[in-house]
């Protein structure tokens, strides 16, 4: 294959041959021996313009080849390119015709109908993917043969007159384990007219018929929790007996297996159990809540404490002063809890009962430290700038306040214990030291020291 052109040498110009570049050809002619009819410049110049266009004919023509070529090879292109967009609406056209006939296979057949003849009730509806399960022979739960399912189902062929419908599980199926014995023997009859669908031999039907008929006539039901027994042991045997089928060992379903029931039972126990120690565990711990709440509720109640004014305060810390020191040498006293002094402090009564006070001959008995210690009977005095009551030598005061206490759960038992203590002794011991009759009273001095109200 000659090489391309890319110029058309029929737009190439031809040289000036009488020009000073072309002298040394026309001399060489003028001289030539073999051309002596050359003798003048103008006859060598007309001889070599001769030869170029001799010469530039030879381009000329193969260049008109090569736009032959190329035509040629352009038509050939469109050519193929319109064959090839032939072919594709060919094959377009029958892809279309081969999806018009599977399209025309999925349509509802046309069936003809006798004119006059209608019908009396509408037939069960039974759910789309049930009775695509049961039209193949596969395991389809029995929740599909279920009053919930046939509802669905009305609404599944609802929407397939609009063209929406699909053959789907349904989402609220659900498995035959966790279907009740009343439900299973409800849906036992539409599943055992489905079965046709599947066309079964009338042996399989009848199994299926007997299988039923064999639980439902069982002494199992009659025991505690039989009906949960039989549910369970029917889920497990029907899904069983569907993988035996797809195993192709198929056994007899109506047979009752003893080892299987056993086996059902001892799951329902089981499931009993577990049930019974979540609810234990349930109540454990709202029990605990509550406790915990109330203990919560009670450290916040004892660690608040009761409005005093500063010259009360002062007063109690004088009269902590006055009954430390009254202790004997080398005895050490026992301090109240803070949940006691609160509540002493809050009802404004005297703790002398908590202390060990008790009646006889007139004397105040201390026995908190061992010793005793007579107080004279003088007139009730109050210390200027004090909340503390005098009786005899001795104030009487509660203890000082903390400034910081615990909440903690221990803590707030014990302080919990030792408020019921004192609030034991609160209802012992007499409301105000400031009535002389209350006190004889409380003590039964009247009857004991008849001039005593006299005395005093």
């Amino acid at each position: 294959m000659t090489e391309r052109l890319e110029i058309d040498p029929a737009k190439i110009p031809a040289p000036n041959f009488a020009s000073g570049a072309h002298t040394f050809m026309r001399n060489a002619l003028i001289t030539d021996a073999n051309t002596p009819e050359i003798t003048t410049d103008e006859h060598a110049a007309q001889r070599l313009k001769v030869q170029w266009e001799i010469h530039i004919e030879g381009p000329k023509a193969q260049y008109e080849v090569h736009l032959r070529e190329a035509e040629t090879l352009r038509e050939q292109r469109r050519q193929e390119a319109a064959d090839a967009e032939r072919l594709a609406a060919v094959e377009q056209q029958e892809k279309e015709k081969e999806l018009a006939k599977e399209a025309d296979k999925k349509r509802m057949p046309i069936y003809s109908f006798q004119k006059g003849v209608g019908v009396e009730s509408i037939p069960l509806q039974v759910h789309p993917y049930a009775k695509k399960m049961m039209t193949a022979r596969k395991y389809v739960p029995l929740w599909y043969f279920l009053p919930d399912a046939a509802t669905e189902a009305k609404e599944r062929s609802k929407d397939s007159l609009v063209g929406s419908h699909t053959v789907r599980a349904s989402p609220n199926a659900i498995p035959d384990s966790r279907l009740s014995w009343p439900q299973v023997m409800r849906a036992k009859s539409a599943f055992l007219n489905t079965l046709r669908l599947g066309a079964w031999p009338d042996d399989h039907i009848s199994m299926f018929a007997a299988f039923y008929i064999n639980m439902d006539m069982h002494s199992e039901l009659q025991e505690q929790d039989g009906d949960r027994v039989m549910a369970h042991y029917h889920a497990e045997m029907r899904l069983a007996w569907y993988d035996a089928m797809e195993r192709k060992e198929p056994f007899d379903l109506s047979v009752i297996s003893n080892r299987v029931l056993a086996e059902s039972r001892r799951e329902i126990v089981k499931q009993r159990q577990e049930k019974s120690l979540k609810d234990i565990q349930a109540a454990t711990a709202l029990m605990e809540a509550r406790v915990d709440a109330k203990l919560q509720k009670l450290s916040q109640i004892t660690s608040t404490p009761p409005f005093r004014s500063p010259r009360q305060s002062s007063g109690k810390a004088h009269n902590r002063t006055t009954q430390t020191s009254n202790a004997p040498f080398g005895t050490q006293t026992k301090p109240r809890s803070h949940a006691v002094t609160d509540v002493l402090d809050a009802t404004g009564t005297m703790s002398g009962t908590a202390h060990g006070l008790r009646s006889g001959t007139g004397n105040v008995v201390l026995p908190a430290t061992g010793t005793s210690k007579v107080f004279s009977r003088s007139p009730v005095e109050r210390t200027p700038g004090s909340n503390s009551v005098l009786t005899g030598n001795v104030q009487t005061a509660a203890p000082a306040r903390p400034t910081q206490k615990s909440t903690g759960a221990r803590d707030a038992r014990a302080a919990v214990t030792e408020l019921a203590a004192a609030l034991k002794v609160n209802e012992n011991q007499v409301n105000t030291p400031l009535q002389a009759e209350v006190w004889f009273h409380k003590l039964n001095l009247n009857a004991k020291y008849p001039t005593l109200v006299e005395s005093i």
